[in-house]
């Protein structure tokens, strides 16, 4: 499951820090962190309580995982995009999903300074929910990322962006 959840500044600094050095001198470059935080003994919620509310949120997130399993006819990317859309949004207006993102943010605001990034990684399978989810289209970065290293305009079309 997925939450799209605010990142206090002093993460998205550690973020894209981590991220130059793993850029290094490349021209151009996106890349997903992974990062967990060592949260110990500072636990504010009981685990039971959180696994509940997780598996509260199994059924609408089927919905979503059925949306992905269908197949998309040529011309049709439009409507099957609507309908996925439409399943992250009933799962991320539920009661359940409200909580567990609370949960997290509350953990990221006591645990901000126990973060370690432990994974980088650019797999499509998450654009769809980094866009829906989180807001953020990672498509329109990575067409500006060829374009930078090819030296031209490939994709005319999004020069809008």
């Amino acid at each position: 499951m997925v939450f799209g959840v605010k990142l206090p500044v002093s993460i998205q600094k550690s973020s894209i820090e981590c991220g130059k050095a793993m850029g290094r001198d490349s021209e151009a470059w996106i890349l997903g962190l992974d990062a967990m935080f060592n949260i110990g003994e500072d636990r504010f919620v009981d685990d039971d309580y959180v696994k509940s509310e997780l598996e509260k949120l199994i059924p609408s997130f089927n919905g979503i995982k059925k949306v992905k399993r269908e197949k998309i006819k040529v011309g049709k990317f439009s409507s099957w995009n609507k309908k996925l859309e439409d399943a992250f949004q009933i799962y991320m207006d539920t009661e359940h999903y409200a909580c567990i993102k609370d949960i997290i943010e509350e953990s990221i605001a006591r645990n901000a300074d126990n973060l370690l990034f432990h994974e980088a990684n650019s797999c499509p399978e998450f654009w769809e929910q980094t866009r829906i989810v989180g807001g953020i289209n990672v498509a329109i970065p990575l067409i500006k990322c060829a374009q930078s290293v090819a030296g031209y305009r490939v994709f005319q079309r999004y020069k809008r962006y």
